[in-house]
């Protein structure tokens, strides 16, 4: 800002005619701190109090700027706000990227951001920021790229509204955010577009929930893709549905041949020589067999019996060993390990492999 002061003077009938003109040239802002004094009666000027340099001298502030490992003309009283370190403007001087990834911020994010209106960029990943994310950040409806990942934000919900609808990317993992993140109503094609600790392990209880993520990242730092698991491709919830639907079809595949073997053995009887009858009817014959197959030390001879004691024996041992399963399949949910359960009945031949690689679902 400069003033100009012109003087001029004229001479007629002896008398002496003095003029002074002023100009005030500004091109460019007032001092920084000026423009915070209530008593400047040109604080509303835009063109002498940029708003966005107050706006990005709140952030600056909030977030302990006077730590930062780069600060570079950072609240110069007469530099430009587009000069300062990671800011970039458009022609116009309005900010459209704050770059401060790994800058060694730390404080919190001052929700006075959603005041930058033409903002594009904003990365303020691998920093210490606190406190809650601001929901005001959902005001940047030119926002497209947005990375909070790696700092120590905290928040039950996330909530950014609908009116991204720029977005393409956004991480927010390495956080220690919980609840739920509500849907952005966009459609994201890369698998790092959009990503949270939406995995398992979780730091909480519930891990947190993000349909819309891309890829999850869980307690030990480990990121995969959300993506439909061959369980759920096949048209199951989970391995949980997968496995009640398992055990159903071998119970009506087990009814259908027991009762197509009792057909066929009262065909056979009806139409074989008596001889054959006589062999084919011997007491215990079945029994027997049966018993071989099964095992003298197994405890699913009982189904041959018909004490009651017996059965409720045999069943018990089969609820607790779909119990234990289960409590397995728990423990590998929360791991996320390619592991083989096994389901061996001792004195049989009958075993069960399942190849399974579980993740959340």
């Amino acid at each position: 800002m400069h003033l100009i002061v012109s003087f001029s003077w004229t001479s007629t009938d002896n008398m002496l005619t003095i003029s002074c003109t002023t100009t005030l040239h500004r091109s460019d802002p007032a001092p920084l701190t000026l423009c915070f004094m209530p008593e400047f009666d040109l604080i509303r000027d835009t063109r002498l109090c940029p708003p966005e340099r107050n706006i990005l001298r709140e952030i600056y502030v909030s977030a302990n700027g006077q730590e930062w490992t780069k600060s570079g003309l950072w609240l110069d009283e007469y530099e430009s706000h587009c000069n300062w370190y990671g800011v970039e403007c458009n022609k116009k001087h309005n900010t459209v990227k704050l770059e401060l990834y790994s800058n060694g911020l730390s404080g919190t994010l001052n929700p006075n951001i959603s005041n930058l209106g033409l903002l594009e960029v904003l990365d303020l990943s691998d920093n210490d920021i606190k406190g809650s994310i601001p929901t005001e950040i959902g005001l940047l409806s030119n926002l497209y790229f947005l990375r909070l990942s790696y700092n120590l934000f905290v928040g039950n919900e996330t909530n950014f509204g609908n009116n991204l609808k720029n977005l393409e990317l956004i991480q927010l993992h390495g956080n220690r955010l919980s609840g739920s993140i509500p849907s952005l109503d966009l459609s994201f094609v890369e698998h790092s577009s959009f990503i949270a600790d939406c995995g398992n392990p979780s730091d909480f209880d519930e891990s947190l929930l993000c349909e819309e993520c891309t890829m999850c990242c869980n307690a030990q730092g480990y990121c995969y893709p959300q993506e439909d698991t061959d369980i759920q491709a096949l048209g199951f919830d989970d391995y949980v549905h997968f496995t009640w639907f398992f055990f159903a079809c071998i119970f009506g595949i087990t009814c259908a041949m027991a009762m197509t073997s009792f057909i066929y053995d009262k065909c056979r009887i009806r139409y074989a020589p008596r001889e054959s009858i006589r062999r084919l009817t011997e007491p215990g014959r079945d029994t027997k067999y049966a018993l071989d197959m099964i095992g003298d030390d197994s405890v699913y001879q009982f189904f041959l019996g018909k004490s009651w004691s017996g059965w409720f024996i045999v069943l018990a041992t089969i609820f607790s060993q779909m119990w234990m399963l289960f409590c397995l399949y728990r423990v590998q949910k929360l791991t996320c390990l390619m592991t083989t359960l096994t389901w061996y009945i001792p004195g049989s031949a009958l075993e069960i492999r399942m190849n399974v690689e579980i993740r959340q679902t």
